[in-house]
């Protein structure tokens, strides 16, 4: 093989080990190499070989065991809080906080003219919005009274505790 094809197949490699792990080139001088030698198109040298030659390297710390997510997805698995959101129509729809035991109430109470709105909060807040669900909340909707179970995010959360 031409050394700028193999200066290429390197720069492919430390871009590959770059892009997984992160750091500069100099921390994989060592492993680069050894690994990009073991091309499975050269003549005796099968996938396994080469998976072989990557297995015997350890990389730099920091080993992180477990699955890393993305700030955005993240903050989509972050634990949320339970709320039950009970509402009620008198001249508008008034609705209440409750903590998940469904005896604390919570201090903030919000009115909201239109069905519609209401609907938007749930969304908002986290429901499950499945048939069932839906199908509970327009039918709450409908004889002018119901609730709906809410998953908030520690912000939202904080803004229902304060009054």
């Amino acid at each position: 093989m031409c050394s700028v094809l193999r200066a290429k197949r390197r720069d492919l490699a430390f871009e590959w080990l770059k892009m997984i792990h992160g750091g500069t080139k100099g921390e994989y001088r060592s492993i680069i190499p050894a690994w990009a030698e073991n091309d499975p198109r050269r003549p005796g040298c099968d996938w396994q070989a080469r998976f072989a030659a990557i297995a015997k390297y350890r990389f730099p710390p920091p080993h992180v065991p477990g699955e890393h997510f993305c700030a955005r997805c993240a903050a989509s698995r972050a634990p949320r809080r339970r709320v039950y959101m009970s509402f009620m129509h008198r001249e508008g729809w008034h609705c209440q906080f409750l903590e998940e035991d469904l005896k604390t109430s919570l201090p903030r109470k919000v009115t909201l003219d239109t069905p519609a709105k209401l609907i938007e909060m749930a969304k908002r807040g986290g429901s499950n919005l499945n048939l069932e669900t839906r199908q509970a909340l327009d039918h709450g909707i409908e004889i002018g009274r119901g609730g709906v179970w809410l998953e908030l995010t520690e912000e939202q959360y904080a803004r229902l505790r304060k009054s």
